[in-house]
């Protein structure tokens, strides 16, 4: 009876220790360094995180070289709508310009506007609309402002469109073989024949023509919008291609011959004299999102926006009662809440997203130091997190997480009582910066990080609804794996 006792009893304290020692679920990221944790030596715990969502204000940068935003997103119940404007000037290929052939001999023909399709963002089953318009000589574009999406640039329209024009988002990537162009990849607009014959026969190198200065006072540039109600979808257009452009189409004769040419002349972009502008505007007034942006208690949605965005404000009480210990691994892992499955197909998740924290005293964004590492211009971002993950998540088959490696800034609390603060977690788009801290102890002095394209989303590109710190079951949460000392 005694020894039947002894097994119970063993049983009872085998099952506590394992009650008591849970173990942590499955990484990816650097589970070849960390030890396995056997519930004496190496131990885990979970500390509660508070989450908020905040419109993020901070000015974003649209470089001539950049992929500009056309279109609109009609219809996302969670996060509102999206209607993007793009603004640029074009130029004659020199200035004074002439037309070639005698001048009492040309006759104009057409004239269309091609731009250079790079890609969309959004639902391609259904038709996109957009308006061409002439900017107003009363709001020229601004060639001096490299900052061109917030503030608002403002820039109006000199009356009615010139063409509306609905396009299948499957079809532009159909190659175009004319007389003039063998290209694929072009958005065309054509443009009425007053157009035409305003660029063709009424200026001329003496009036339009004769200067840079002269030509903008005639023409401002062109304005192309998206129509909110028709479609739900994004383009991305490259201003700077050779693809984008105005060709005005034409016959003339030399003096003297008697056999008419048809021929075109290109206007284009121009990375140095000419201006351009990307104003991409939200409305999330009746969405779901503008709930969490109204209140002022700790969000459990966290409705992630690429700029022009939001961010989510992270804060981490318990840290500061973290005692010493040697940390093996600190994660922060957010999990996509999926609201409407279809829907997140088609409006898709960002393909990464940041975690650094705001420097208040001197209004920037910072890094994590020593866990986000810039190496010969190379971010960490295998091993500090935030490059999307898709996983199955019952009764989801693809449900999206963000994993950020948060060890050494813990190690910092709980070994040198290093000051903790709020992060912030972000989609970060291309031109996007923050300061740069190097790693502890590596000396150096803070510099600045720029986003590439090869580390951040398109603008516009992407939205995310991920679990917040009280959510109940996608719920936040920071992981450490320790040794006590």
């Amino acid at each position: 009876m005694r020894l039947r006792f002894s097994g119970f009893y063993s049983i009872l304290l085998v099952i506590g220790l394992v009650i008591g020692c849970t173990k942590i679920t499955t990484t990816d990221i650097g589970s070849e360094l960390i030890p396995p944790i056997d519930g004496v030596n190496t131990l885990d715990t979970f500390i509660d995180v508070v989450t908020d969502v905040f419109v993020d204000t901070d000015t974003l940068r649209m470089f001539p070289n950049d992929n500009h935003v056309i279109g609109a997103i009609s219809n996302d119940p969670q996060f509102g709508t999206t209607l993007a404007s793009t603004y640029f000037e074009v130029r004659p290929p020199f200035l004074p310009f002439v037309f070639p052939g005698s001048k009492d001999s040309l006759t104009a023909d057409s004239a269309v506007l091609m731009l250079d399709y790079k890609g969309f963002w959004g639902d391609t089953l259904q038709p996109v609309t957009l308006s061409v318009y002439e900017v107003s000589q009363l709001t020229p574009i601004d060639t001096s402002k490299q900052f061109t999406i917030t503030p608002t640039p403002n820039i109006q329209f000199a009356g009615a469109p010139l063409i509306t024009r609905s396009f299948d988002p499957r079809r532009l990537r159909d190659s175009l073989n004319t007389r003039f162009e063998q290209h694929v990849d072009i958005i065309r607009f054509p443009l009425p024949s007053s157009f035409a014959q305003r660029f063709i026969k009424q200026y001329d190198s003496v009036s339009a023509y004769a200067s840079d200065s002269a030509f903008k006072r005639n023409f401002a540039g062109f304005a192309i919008t998206g129509q909110l109600g028709n479609g739900n979808i994004v383009l991305y257009t490259s201003l700077l291609n050779e693809k984008t452009k105005l060709g005005l189409y034409f016959t003339s004769k030399a003096a003297g011959a008697t056999r008419r040419d048809t021929s075109v002349v290109y206007f284009r972009f121009n990375n140095f004299t000419t201006g351009h502008a990307n104003l991409i505007q939200r409305n999330r007034n009746g969405a779901e999102i503008n709930t969490y942006l109204q209140n002022n208690t700790p969000d459990s949605l966290l409705h992630v926006q690429t700029g022009p965005g939001t961010f989510v404000r992270v804060r981490i009480p318990g840290l500061r009662n973290l005692t010493n210990r040697i940390i093996h691994r600190a994660e922060l892992q957010f999990t996509q809440v999926p609201a409407n499955p279809t829907l997140d197909n088609i409006l898709q998740v960002p393909g990464y997203l940041f975690l650094g924290f705001y420097d208040s005293v001197n209004q920037r964004k910072r890094n994590i130091p020593s866990d986000f590492v810039v190496n010969e211009g190379q971010p960490n971002l295998g091993t500090a997190g935030g490059i999307v993950r898709f996983r199955t998540v019952p009764p989801f088959s693809r449900v999206a997480q963000y994993t950020f490696d948060i060890s050494r800034y813990v190690q910092g609390i709980a070994t040198r009582r290093e000051n903790e603060f709020d992060f912030r977690l972000y989609s970060p788009v291309v031109n996007d910066f923050f300061a740069y801290s190097p790693p502890f102890g590596a000396g150096g002095t803070i510099g600045f990080f720029n986003f590439s394209s090869a580390f951040a989303n398109g603008h516009a590109q992407g939205r995310v609804r991920l679990g917040g710190g009280n959510h109940s079951t996608n719920r936040v949460r920071l992981r450490i794996i320790y040794t006590k000392i």
